[in-house]
């Protein structure tokens, strides 16, 4: 998936609406309405999500802050 700069700010808007980071559920919603996908790759994007949600919450404290999803976004293209 590609994030366009709308997309990104999008993100970081309500990233700003949650100041101790977004929860799981937040998290799979927003990334979910993000992206394109058909109801056959639901599931399979789902469980991608929860994944990649354990892999940038570095800190463990089952919230996503800002900080640590765009540290995730530069490490991975580094």
């Amino acid at each position: 998936m590609m994030l366009d700069k709308e997309k990104l700010e999008a993100l970081e808007e309500e990233f700003a609406e949650h100041p101790e980071g977004l929860e799981l559920d937040n998290f799979v919603w927003l990334m979910k309405s993000a992206m394109q996908h058909s109801e056959e790759e639901e599931y399979d994007l789902v469980h991608g999500l929860c994944k990649l949600f354990n892999e940038i919450d570095i800190n463990g404290d089952q919230h996503m802050e800002w900080k640590e999803f765009t540290q995730y976004i530069i490490d991975a293209v580094m």
